[in-house]
């Protein structure tokens, strides 16, 4: 569970890994001019590859886990290459892209990403940057929004901070069961 830090609110999540990696989350936030609650379930296959991401009542995906996706209409071919989601106030899904990336100590990859505003569940491709700066740092920038961070994992890439924004409240620890 994280707390916000500069209004009210928090996520909860709870992490499942078998048969396949499944979150089952809920942010709800109130920054006092307007407030929401979102229920969300990201679904990814043992590779931490996202296969299928729904927000009740606003959208629902499926990836193929090679970066093609699709909705109810059909295929969306704006988002081919797409791995991993980003959904807005979520410090879960930095998670994804660590899981899956793997990267060496003062290693980079830039990835492009579906950017999900679970007000309203409107989507698009981003682009990010993830640093492995230590074991347990990661340097995150939006190439889109030019927005950075600098973020402290735990030993299963989980979010402890997001300096200025959230703060782990309480964790599991899950290392002996993630792979």
């Amino acid at each position: 569970m994280w707390v916000a830090l500069e209004d009210r609110g928090f996520e909860h999540l709870l992490l499942s890994l078998s048969p396949v990696i499944k979150a089952d989350g809920i942010i709800v936030r109130d920054n006092g001019e307007a407030s929401y609650r979102a229920q969300y379930i990201i679904e990814c296959d043992l590779s931490w590859r996202v296969r299928h991401v729904t927000i009740a009542g606003k959208l629902t995906l499926t990836a193929d886990g090679e970066g093609r996706w699709r909705d109810a209409s059909g295929p969306l071919p704006a988002l081919d290459g797409c791995f991993d989601v980003d959904i807005l106030a979520s410090p879960f899904t930095n998670t994804l892209a660590i899981r899956r990336l793997q990267l060496d100590e003062r290693a980079s990859a830039t990835i492009d990403i579906v950017f999900i505003d679970p007000r309203d569940g409107q989507f698009h491709r981003s682009t990010q940057r993830y640093t492995r700066l230590s074991e347990a740092t990661y340097h995150y920038a939006s190439l889109e929004s030019r927005f950075e961070s600098t973020l402290p994992v735990d030993d299963d890439g989980l979010l402890i901070e997001y300096p200025g924004y959230f703060r782990r409240a309480w964790s599991r620890h899950l290392s002996s069961t993630l792979t």
